[in-house]
């Protein structure tokens, strides 16, 4: 979903039955299309400490709309999908790994992932996160 440099490859890519492309969208209609989606994914090429280290908005968009996720190979990302067991790590940025990846995500218990996506969604909102920010700002 979107637009940009990469856009035909892509479109021409996903002429699957099961792989869709589509144009941007307002982002106030964006959730409704997250929320219909099977999977996100949520891939960044490790180029730099700053993305090894990197939790992207978009992965904690995925969980609260409780989707699994594909995620690339990186510390924190790799850290946040391992511990709650929401998705499929792939190992590198290459074609074949993230099709290794889609493949491993066929054989998920998917009820299990739901699971784990509600206690992660719960985890991760605002109102259980924000409470634990209060705490160290007032023992600070």
């Amino acid at each position: 979903m979107g637009s940009g440099p990469l856009e035909n490859l892509i479109v021409n890519e996903s002429n699957q039955n099961n792989i869709f492309f589509l144009k941007e969208v307002d982002q106030k209609n964006l959730l409704k299309y997250t929320f219909s989606a099977d999977f996100g994914l949520c891939l960044t090429q490790n180029e730099s400490l700053n993305h090894q280290y990197s939790l992207p908005n978009k992965l904690f968009e995925y969980i609260m709309a409780r989707i699994p996720v594909i995620v690339s190979n990186l510390y924190e990302m790799k850290k946040l999908v391992v511990e709650n067991g929401i998705g499929v790590i792939s190992e590198n940025d290459t074609t074949v790994s993230l099709l290794k990846a889609i493949k491993k995500s066929d054989a998920l218990d998917l009820p299990k992932i739901k699971k784990n996506l509600e206690v992660a969604a719960q985890k991760y909102r605002w109102e259980t996160q924000a409470k634990i920010l209060l705490d160290v700002y007032r023992n600070l």
